[in-house]
């Protein structure tokens, strides 16, 4: 009966990741101006999606897979950028607890669902331009928003001012 309980403890402490944090993530998008479609389709054979929404908002996602993200929005340039998988402080840190639990059969439970992983940039934003303007439209990650102090940068959508027959 002993043997039993350590045994049924040594299975539920494995995978731990999966457990705590699912296989899923909430990836959050937004842009300027607010408003846009959000496409998301993941990049596999087995194509996932695609799944839309629109911006400021929220999908969620499977971990173990790269997105191919589309912002689409009427007067707009569209943009385009990859929500990747990547290895994170929460994925090494779940995956640290199977080794403290002596999961081995939980770091391969976790590798292959992709608990371990998180989707970035997370949140993704999109700098949209209007259609004809000189600058393309962008996705950038949150960091590219901090000035070197880590504080962040207000960016204003400010659009291109109609030019009079005089050029000014």
């Amino acid at each position: 009966m002993k043997m039993f309980v350590l045994l049924a403890a040594a299975l539920l402490t494995t995978a731990c990741a999966t457990v705590v944090r699912g296989t899923k993530e909430t990836a959050k998008f937004e842009s300027m101006p607010a408003g846009a479609t959000v496409m998301a389709e993941s990049i596999s054979d087995d194509k996932l999606g695609p799944f839309t929404c629109v911006t400021p908002c929220e999908l969620e996602l499977k971990r173990k897979r790269d997105w191919a993200v589309v912002y689409k929005l009427d007067g707009y340039q569209p943009a385009s950028g990859t929500l990747e998988k990547k290895v994170t402080g929460g994925g090494v840190a779940s995956g640290a607890g199977n080794v403290i639990a002596g999961g081995i059969i939980g770091i391969g439970v976790d590798a292959g669902t992709g608990a371990n992983l998180d989707l970035r940039p997370n949140p993704m934003i999109a700098e949209l331009q209007p259609v004809g303007a000189d600058l393309p439209s962008r996705v950038y990650d949150n960091d590219e928003r901090k000035n070197k102090d880590g504080d962040d940068v207000v960016v204003l959508d400010t659009p291109k001012r109609a030019k009079n027959a005089d050029g000014k």
